[in-house]
């Protein structure tokens, strides 16, 4: 019999707290936010009808707790809950702990998670039901001697996954015998650390693979659909950075058959919500296995929706109340192709080490191409903050057209029209991508961004220039935009702040210093005012027209007209011409008067490239390292990163211990010198 859900508590955060509000309130359903410390004041919060503290930052403490969410969703009245992706989702036994409080745990049955939540026991399903998984091995035997021997069996290159993984934690590539076991150390930690398994799985690497999926749909009357496919071979650490519906260039008899295959698998297992039948397809050898199965919904849902015209949270909603699926197969149809492009709080051109911060400013444009419709997704606001607690990504930008290269100049001209101040966003980076012959082509295979590095294009002598010219007028539009908003504000806001004239009735000037990333210094004077200057930069002056066109710089000299792109990012300034992106430190004037100097140190010093806890210390003062020795394990936002010395040398001084919380940029281990 079906239920009416009448207060759902929505047992996440980000983004995705905020897109099950909008279809709660949508359906007339009233929401409930759950929040940790950090997210007192964050977008999702507001984004719903009530909220409840459920505990401190550390997820651990707060998102991840079971009973907690339960407890918030009796003291609300809450009869439902819905997880999201991510954290709780596909955990039997928040479902389970829902079933005994006689709540309704909007997601499958506990047995279905159950089925699917290993790697190991999805594979031997599937295997069952005659669909062919990666070559591999999926052995009880977890012990290191049992997994060393499949490795020699299943050959090299191979990965390592944790059978509990997801999100892209707990994945590595092995390329040969000798790097096994401190990879399989790497896989166990992450996995214990981000799921509470240990566990793994090996399987054959299949280097030149597309990730192909297929979104799965299913009510508690035993019927069941499938709302087709979508591709999301472009992946970072194995994590997916683009994803888009339908698979293009996916021969018709293989999309048939996986389609088949998805339905068949959720079945067998008694399937009744949204799921994610994931595969990896070897254009090579026309080979397709099967990979995994998520019991929940995705982070990539809206490209499915944009093209079905279906809101997939709504649907989830009914079935998980009882409700029959309002439509059969054939009444599924897929029109025009969407793209979805997610946007993360990271530095690319720094290992992707995440971005912390505040927003300052978030502006999205309001079109991206007369056929496209454009959807942003996002659990930010201006004056969010973004902490080390939590996954990097802050939004989704999501556009359809009829087809799938209107769809892709749409996108890239979201990118180019979206602002995020006060923090470092990989938006650049997209929009690079973007542009490349292999996603143009839909060439891109699951390894092609391992190798994508636009930031090591060296820019020529003529950008650099340029790029110094871009950034220091930018510097000056800032400052006389906030110097009117300061006479607006009345006849003695002018008398505060920088003064821009050299003495009355002058030229204003102004005098910025960068730090490029080599750490060479360059001064810039900017003299003039209103958007007509005259700029000296490395000895030579030249004279501007410049002006703010939406989010992008107009820059006029003589006959030539370009423009580019300023961000920034605390005194970071991002500067992006075409496919040329440049960042500088913005030298303040107190600094730039001097200040005590830190001391010189060894080239081989390490620092925290992030922000993280240190799980294990390697080394201890008075050892000699070789290059590429681990000395370090650091955990952020429940990914390991091995540290590792960039050259030989011998440890002078260890300045951190196992369970320090360091911050990015805190020297870890200092260097004596070479050895």
């Amino acid at each position: 019999m079906a239920r009416m859900i009448r207060k759902v508590l929505i047992a996440n955060r980000g983004e995705i707290a905020c897109r099950i509000a909008a279809t709660c309130r949508k359906l007339g359903i009233i929401s409930v936010a759950v929040y940790s410390e950090a997210d007192r004041d964050a977008l999702h919060v507001r984004s719903c009808d009530e909220a409840v503290l459920i505990g401190p930052s550390d997820a651990a403490q707060s998102y991840l707790l079971p009973d907690r969410l339960v407890a918030a969703a009796r003291e609300t009245g809450a009869d439902a809950i819905h997880p999201g992706y991510g954290f709780l989702a596909e955990n039997p036994d928040l479902a389970r702990r829902c079933a005994e409080a006689g709540i309704v745990f909007i997601g499958p049955k506990p047995e279905a998670i159950v089925a699917m939540g290993s790697k190991l026991q999805a594979r031997r399903i599937a295997s069952e039901h005659g669909i062919p998984t990666v070559p591999g091995y999926d052995g009880a035997d977890q012990s290191d001697e049992a997994l060393a021997a499949a490795a020699q069996r299943v050959g090299f290159p191979l990965l390592i996954k944790a059978s509990a993984g997801g999100g892209g934690k707990g994945i590595r590539i092995v390329d040969d015998a000798e790097g096994f076991a401190t990879a399989l150390d790497l896989v166990r930690r992450e996995s214990t650390a981000a799921f509470a398994d240990s566990s793994v799985l090996l399987e054959r690497f299949i280097p030149a693979g597309r990730h192909i999926e297929v979104q799965v749909l299913g009510d508690t009357h035993g019927n069941l659909v499938h709302l087709f496919d979508r591709e999301c071979s472009l992946q970072r650490r194995h994590q997916k950075v683009f994803e888009e519906a339908p698979a293009p260039l996916l021969p018709a008899a293989l999309r048939l058959r996986l389609l088949e295959n998805s339905v068949r698998l959720a079945k067998a297992i008694d399937y009744s919500s949204l799921g994610t039948v994931e595969f990896l397809y070897d254009p090579q050898s026309g080979d397709c296995y099967f990979l995994e199965m998520n019991t929940r919904i995705q982070v990539e849902h809206p490209v499915t929706e944009m093209v079905t015209g279906l809101d997939l949270v709504a649907l989830q909603i009914l079935v998980a109340g009882g409700g029959v699926l309002p439509l059969a197969q054939a009444d599924i149809a897929v029109q025009g192709h969407a793209i979805e492009a997610r946007l993360n709080a990271e530095m690319p051109e720094h290992g992707f080490v995440p971005a912390l911060g505040r927003i300052e400013r978030i502006a999205v444009p309001d079109e991206v191409g007369s056929s496209c419709r454009f959807r942003f997704d996002t659990g930010i606001a201006a004056g969010s903050i973004v902490t080390p607690y939590y996954d990097s990504m802050l939004a989704k930008l999501i556009v359809w057209a009829p087809d799938r290269e209107s769809a892709r100049q749409g996108l890239a001209t979201a990118l180019e029209g979206l602002a995020v101040d006060g923090i470092a966003t990989n938006a650049a980076y997209l929009g690079a991508v973007l542009q490349t012959s292999e996603f143009r082509s839909s060439t891109a295979t699951t390894r092609f961004l391992d190798g994508f590095k636009p930031w090591e294009i060296a820019p020529s002598r003529q950008d650099a220039h340029r790029s110094l010219i871009v950034a220091a007028v930018a510097e000056v539009l800032a400052l006389e935009a906030a110097q009117r908003e300061r006479n607006r504000n009345g006849p003695w806001g002018s008398l505060g702040g920088w003064r821009l004239l050299e003495q009355a009735g002058s030229a204003a000037r102004f005098v910025v210093d960068f730090v490029d990333d080599a750490g060479a210094a360059h001064r810039v004077a900017v003299h003039g005012r209103k958007g007509l200057y005259q700029v000296d930069c490395d000895g030579e002056t030249i004279s501007v027209e410049a002006r703010q066109d939406g989010e992008r710089l107009l820059l006029r000299t003589d006959n030539r007209a370009f423009t580019a792109r300023v961000e920034r990012s605390g005194v970071k300034r991002f500067v992006t011409a075409g496919p040329v992106r440049q960042a500088f430190r913005y030298v303040d004037p107190v600094e730039r008067m001097g200040s005590p100097s830190a001391g010189a140190k060894s080239g081989l010093d390490i620092a925290a490239p992030t922000p993280g806890l240190v799980v294990e210390v390697l080394v201890a003062p008075g050892d000699t390292v070789e290059a590429g020795q681990p000395v370090m394990v650091l955990e952020a936002m429940k990914m390991i990163h091995n540290l590792t010395a960039s050259g030989p040398g011998v440890v002078s001084e260890v300045a951190c211990r196992k369970g320090d919380t360091v911050e990015m940029g805190r020297l870890l281990i200092r260097f004596a010198g070479e050895a």
